[in-house]
């Protein structure tokens, strides 16, 4: 069961990076355009060596300028909690995986695995999310950033943790605008219990500030407990689905939300089971 997935051009072959639940795989599917024949092989089977390696790759993977592959484990690492792992190909042509953090290592760093995946920022640090944990509630869940360092270790930094009315539990990655603000969801909490729309900014002397761009549950048949990563078009509208609510309340319905720079919340379209919002928040 494929939960995300890349797909990058390379000469005339094109590659797709998936990540898979089931066994806890991570394959390396090959397509070429010379021929219509599909090559797959396992890069890496989780739960190796009792599990430090990590278990439960929910996220997809992230590629780095080098062709190293990252991505998270919700379980397993030194300390059960999770991790994020880095796979690199040796001159052999065989992958091997590192794990660069171990979730528990430090008290703010949310303590329970990462469902979603990772984004590198423009310098090469990577971005993530955790679904609980963090300050000052410890179940809310974080954003945390990790930094290369000078020995080739990984240095963790958590950004931001989530509870009240800002929400709580991200479940999906985040994404940056062109000036290097995060934005993202939560899947519980908020005004209305629902789940929220937020942005981090970073502010002077590096600390990053969140801004709640939207509560979900404000509009009757309004989407609740958002899952899935959110994307900016070019004129700063932000556009996202949910599996849950909408205008028909059915569970198994999907509402398409945006958040539109220039407009007041309104309902777009009621005539169909997917549901567009638009609001403006004080800034995007």
């Amino acid at each position: 069961m494929s939960q995300d997935s890349l797909l990058l051009g390379k000469n005339q072959a094109r590659r797709i990076l998936v990540t898979l639940l089931a066994g806890g795989l991570l394959t390396f599917l090959v397509v070429t355009q010379a021929r219509a024949q599909n090559n797959e092989e396992i890069v890496h089977i989780f739960g190796t060596g009792g599990g430090i390696d990590g278990a439960d790759p929910y996220g997809g993977v992230v590629l780095d300028s080098a062709g190293n592959l990252y991505g998270t484990a919700n379980y397993g690492g030194s300390h059960h909690l999770g991790l994020v792992w880095k796979m690199s190909r040796g001159a052999n042509g065989q992958w091997s995986e590192t794990p660069i953090y171990n979730f528990g290592d430090a008290n703010d760093d949310g303590s329970y695995g990462p469902l979603s995946g990772l984004v590198f920022d423009q310098v090469g640090n990577l971005y993530g999310t955790t679904i609980g944990g963090g300050q000052p509630s410890g179940q809310a869940g974080t954003v945390f950033e990790l930094s290369p360092g000078a020995t080739g270790k990984w240095l963790y930094k958590h950004i931001h943790s989530f509870g009240g009315v800002e929400g709580q539990q991200p479940r999906s990655a985040v994404i940056f605008d062109s000036v290097g603000n995060l934005y993202g969801n939560t899947s519980e909490n908020g005004l209305y219990n629902e789940g929220t729309v937020f942005k981090l900014a970073r502010g002077s002397g590096g600390v990053w500030q969140e801004e709640t761009l939207y509560s979900f549950g404000a509009n009757p048949g309004d989407a609740t407990g958002a899952n899935q990563s959110v994307v900016i078009d070019s004129s700063g509208n932000i556009w996202g689905s949910i599996y849950v609510g909408g205008a028909y309340g059915l569970g198994a319905s999907t509402s398409l939300h945006r958040i539109q720079a220039g407009a007041g919340l309104r309902r777009l379209s009621a005539a169909s089971p997917v549901e567009v919002m638009a609001h403006t928040p004080s800034a995007v």
